[in-house]
């Protein structure tokens, strides 16, 4: 019997590394490898240019959350859960493509008139539009299903090659600074492809295919996704936010030293994300067995993975109301700082807002009993 315990310990720690693995290889392909050609870009298309496309970019990131609707998490953990379903696995796939595709229409709504009589976005229309193209790419990745179904390989690789075609491409076209439209173009083209490419392995692989869903279905995944949306958004969206709203209030020349600098923040804090999502597909199979177990579990992985509990057990709204919290003490502080100090500024903002979620997080989890080490 012991055996049998140690063989099951073992092939547990065996699927959390090789997630954790190919987590890492997906980070590394969406947040370090992009950052490579910047120095480059700096210097080819001017500062001005870069800051502009940097700008193109944050507003169509700040869209793509709302496409997203948290379905890093909500649909993980319904795949984690129903993995061996495959009618339960072909539901879920297809509500959350068919969710994402009405979001982008109500965005494409709105970005329509913003490109069109926005005075800052109108005279570059080309370069916003390609940009925008990314949002359209986002209903198409499906990095969800992969992490869900603890299958990284595919879709990690997969992410690196192209992220990796993308650097090349932009070495080869982008020569001088009338190629800045370029960019964006490449971004989207890249990102479309691994969305395209991504739909097909989960059809060979999984035997998997897209479905149209009730009416009701569809209401019903929307509803559940709520809590994760908030605190997703919140979480992510004012950091696009800030490059776009310095745009506004700055010029491009100062967006293009906040993007500079945030070349080197985001690949460094991106490598810290796949020890937290490695361990949340298993740990939403765990805590639907037993709460005793997941937080054993918890204690045993780290503390890096403690916002997990936020998350399964009963805390959603708890974190969306931080996050969201965060996300109104940053914006507050942008007449204050950004205004005066610009990019030094709305890097200060970021910098509370991270703060103030680490300790809010900290407080929360403690008081719900959860000890980070025996000395604590």
């Amino acid at each position: 019997m012991e055996i049998k315990n140690l063989s099951a310990y073992d092939k547990r720690k065996k699927r959390l590394f090789k997630n954790w693995y190919y987590l890492t290889i997906l980070q590394i392909a969406q947040y370090v490898v992009p950052f490579i050609p910047i120095p480059y870009l700096v210097r080819v298309l001017s500062l001005d240019k870069f800051g502009l496309v940097a700008f193109a970019v944050a507003i169509s990131q700040f869209f793509a959350v709302f496409v997203e609707y948290g379905f890093s998490y909500s649909s993980v953990k319904r795949i984690a859960i129903n993995k061996s379903d495959n009618d339960k696995i072909t539901e879920i796939y297809s509500a959350t493509i068919i969710i994402k595709a009405l979001i982008f229409t109500v965005m494409a709504a709105i970005f329509v008139p913003i490109v069109l009589f926005v005075p800052q976005i109108s005279g570059e229309k080309l370069v916003f539009i390609y940009a925008f193209l990314m949002v359209f790419s986002d209903i198409f990745f499906t990095t969800w299903f992969f992490q869900g179904m603890e299958r990284m390989r595919y879709i990690a690789y997969l992410n690196l090659v192209m992220e990796i075609l993308f650097v090349v491409l932009i070495f080869i076209f982008v020569r001088e600074e009338k190629d800045y439209y370029l960019v964006p173009l490449l971004n989207s083209l890249c990102s479309l492809l691994i969305g395209l490419i991504s739909i097909r392995i989960i059809y060979k692989v999984f035997g998997v295919k897209f479905k149209f869903q009730p009416f009701e279905r569809i209401i019903y995944y929307f509803k559940r996704g709520w809590h994760y949306f908030v605190s997703d958004f919140a979480s992510n969206a004012y950091m696009s936010a800030s490059v776009f709203i310095l745009g506004f209030i700055a010029g491009n020349a100062a967006v293009g030293y906040y993007r500079a600098a945030l070349s080197v923040l985001i690949p460094v804090k991106s490598l810290f994300e796949p020890i937290v999502h490695a361990a949340y597909p298993y740990m939403s199979k765990v805590a639907k067995e037993s709460k005793e177990k997941a937080v054993s579990f918890l204690k045993t992985y780290s503390l890096s993975v403690a916002v997990i509990s936020f998350i399964l057990f009963e805390m959603k709204a708890n974190f969306a109301k931080i996050t969201a919290f965060s996300a109104l003490i940053s914006f507050a502080l942008i007449p204050v700082l950004a205004l005066i100090f610009k990019d030094i500024g709305m890097a200060v903002i970021i910098v509370v807002g991270e703060l103030y979620i680490s300790i809010m997080a900290y407080r929360q989890i403690r008081g719900k009993g959860f000890i980070f080490s025996k000395n604590v």
